[in-house]
């Protein structure tokens, strides 16, 4: 099918010939409540990292986008423990209710 005849068509009918049927309630939309933080990274440094700080909130989905050497795989890194942090401070609830500790963990 030519282009120009692909874009006369209805959008169902583009994402039928995309998909292979039709794609609409494959992902409901869902109402999900954002509740309280569990995650902090407040000011991590390393070699290649400069302050970078965030707070990840329970109900929510954490990503990393950006240009090739952004400091998206080195953010991971540092998040996970990977690579050495120069400076800052990773903090994460154990449960809802109780931190895993009363002073930010260090990683």
């Amino acid at each position: 099918m030519t282009e120009k005849r692909l874009r006369r068509r209805r959008s169902a009918d583009r994402q039928t010939l995309t998909a292979g049927e039709f794609a609409q309630g494959t992902f409901p939309k869902r109402d999900n409540a954002i509740g309280e933080p569990i995650l902090w990274a407040d000011c991590l440094n390393t070699s290649f990292l400069k302050n970078i700080s965030f707070e990840l909130r329970q109900g929510e989905i954490l990503g990393f986008a950006g240009l090739v050497g952004a400091g998206r795989t080195e953010t991971a890194r540092a998040l996970f423990g990977a690579d050495e942090l120069d400076s800052g401070t990773i903090s994460a609830l154990a449960s809802k209710s109780e931190r895993l500790d009363s002073a930010p963990v260090r990683i």
